[in-house]
């Protein structure tokens, strides 16, 4: 089933990326406690007049509610990166390109020319207003993208700014080695935006999608410094619906925006987006008619929802993973974390089969590669360019784990009788505390390793994370695009992300990035993230353990919401819509 189901959706993605390889158009930080943030009317100016003209939507449900596992880490374009944040400003703003159905389609931009070297992409933008009814001008999305380069202390410094080293003199900017009018970005007219890549990049449409790259008003975003989209009246947006309300930890509400391009396809009025870490909570909310979407369905509820037409099936892009500190000192513990014989040896002792039925059960597998098989690569996907088994099985392989563990202990000199306790650190959500359990059962088993598991809310633990402070650390990664390099990037040396996954650092792992980065020759590049891969399962910094795949509920009346999970703006609402009563 697993094999039929890749094959399938490696098919859909195929001739998805195929179709937006055309000249012109076709998935934190510590959270803060603040009061409630309300405004009447459109959000950073008010525009009464324009707001009665969203009136009430007739014959249909005015409201949409939707939960989100956690308080996001930033609305503004420019920071916030979890999947909680993305979510928000995907309903919130709006980019050049969208992914919808797992397509990429035209956004703002209506079409796009190409030059003959692939490197220079010149977007053509519709008419679209923000919420103050001023147009949306190419000039915004020039100043948005040189804003998130921004090495200056006015700018958001988020973790995201080298997304932006995709463009033409983004990372000497951002490095502070030329000015902001050499980056490969540049408005030629209120309609038209010129963009300069470092390289010809067949995922380059696919990049454009992600929140990173939104328009952002300079006026606005300058008036309110470092607190630029910290409330509703602090941001101007440009989306499908308009921030009106954050109360923080609690609950956001959106309310459509008139200005919007393709507001006719929009059916409802408002989107009320409630924070939720409780998967059981949110399913009751959901059957009491308090909710109208879930964010996945627990797994013995599964069936009881595909029977009432409420169920809704994803083979999803994410991968999750246990991470190991190789960087951070962890004293004793480090001996064992830095060896590599002890990292593989955890990697063998896990039964993935096992763990992902006892964490999710609802078809997500066990895997041991660095990626989803279905990545796209060179006109294909990765399973069929690159088709090998992996030397690590999906089971546990108790004797070899056993024989590396003694490997691991020469080395060292360290004595099994003896082993420094560890910390597995994960998050509130039901399957990844039931992963850190099963971990902590495994160290103890096979190793006689004590860990004890620190679970902290997703944005407390992404703050540790970041700062080194675990030893194993449940964490996964969507992907922001459909390309190996969005997985393959995180892990080196100078990223943003290399401590999120573990910190491990080898030249001559950056040097596969650096070249796979720089070369024209596209099978040459594969062949580059295919060592690279390789190299990652070798050194088992990162212990891949399942890709997820499942379910989630909607109510039957709701229509126009998808998932891709490829990053960006998922679940979409830019057409959503109720049908019946």
């Amino acid at each position: 089933m697993k094999r039929k189901l890749i094959s399938m959706l490696s098919l859909l993605l195929v001739l998805a990326m195929l179709a937006s390889c055309g000249a012109t158009g076709k998935s934190d930080t510590k959270e803060t406690k603040s009061n409630s943030s309300e405004t009447k009317g459109t959000n950073a100016s008010d525009t009464g007049d324009e707001k009665e003209e969203s009136g009430t939507v007739s014959g249909g449900k005015s409201t949409v509610r939707i939960p989100l596992y956690a308080e996001p880490s930033s609305l503004d374009p420019g920071f916030g990166n979890s999947s909680d944040s993305i979510c928000p400003r995907g309903i919130m703003f709006e980019g050049l390109v969208r992914i919808y159905d797992n397509k990429i389609e035209p956004a703002i931009a209506e079409s796009w020319d190409i030059s003959e070297d692939g490197m220079t992409y010149t977007f053509h933008l519709r008419d679209t207003k923000w919420a103050d009814g001023q147009p949306v001008t190419a000039q915004d999305f020039e100043y948005g993208i040189k804003r998130l380069l921004d090495p200056g202390e006015d700018a958001p410094n988020g973790n995201y700014s080298w997304m932006g080293y995709y463009f033409k003199n983004g990372e000497e900017f951002n490095n502070g080695q030329c000015t902001a009018d050499e980056v490969g970005v540049k408005a030629i007219d209120e309609k038209t935006l010129e963009i300069t890549a470092v390289r010809n990049m067949p995922y380059f449409l696919d990049l454009m999608k992600m929140p990173c790259f939104y328009p952002v008003r300079q006026d606005i975003a300058e008036q309110y410094g470092k607190e630029y989209a910290s409330s509703p009246e602090k941001v101007l947006c440009n989306g499908p619906f308009i921030l009106t309300q954050w109360d923080h930890d609690s609950k956001l509400v959106f309310e459509k925006n008139p200005g919007y391009w393709n507001a006719d396809a929009i059916n409802v009025n408002s989107i009320e987006a409630y924070i939720i870490s409780d998967d059981n909570t949110i399913m009751d909310m959901f059957d009491n008619g308090e909710l109208d979407i879930t964010i996945t369905i627990p797994k013995e509820q599964i069936q009881t929802y595909i029977d009432n037409g409420e169920a809704v099936n994803i083979v999803g892009a994410t991968i999750w993973y246990s991470a190991i500190n190789t960087k951070t000192d962890r004293g004793e513990a480090s001996k064992l974390l830095q060896n590599k014989s002890f990292r593989q040896a955890f990697s063998y002792a896990i039964d993935r089969d096992g763990l992902v039925q006892a964490a999710r059960g609802d078809g997500s597998f066990g895997v041991t590669r660095m990626m989803p098989e279905f990545m796209a690569i060179c006109d294909t996907t990765w399973a069929e360019k690159f088709p090998v088994e992996s030397q690590l099985p999906t089971s546990a392989d108790t004797d070899k784990a056993a024989e590396l563990f003694e490997q691991a202990l020469a080395e060292t000199g360290l004595s099994k009788d003896s082993l420094p306790k560890m910390t597995i650190l994960t998050f509130d959500e039901d399957a990844a505390k039931t992963t850190a359990t099963i971990l902590q059962s495994v160290l103890k088993t096979t190793f006689n390793i004590d860990a004890e598991i620190d679970t902290q809310t997703y944005s407390a633990r992404q703050e540790k994370e970041n700062q080194g402070e675990y030893d194993f650390c449940i964490t996964n990664w969507a992907p922001d695009y459909n390309d190996p390099m969005t997985f393959l990037e995180c892990y080196t040396t100078g990223s943003s992300y290399n401590l999120y996954f573990g910190g491990f650092q080898s030249e001559a792992y950056d040097a596969l990035i650096k070249e796979a980065n720089e070369t024209d020759d596209l099978e040459k590049r594969a062949e580059l993230l295919f060592e690279a891969e390789n190299m990652a399962v070798e050194e088992m910094f990162c212990v891949p353990l399942f890709q997820t795949s499942g379910y989630w509920a909607k109510k039957t009346d709701l229509e126009g919401v998808t998932k891709c999970g490829f990053g960006a703006n998922d679940p979409d609402f830019s057409r959503v819509n109720y049908v019946g009563e």
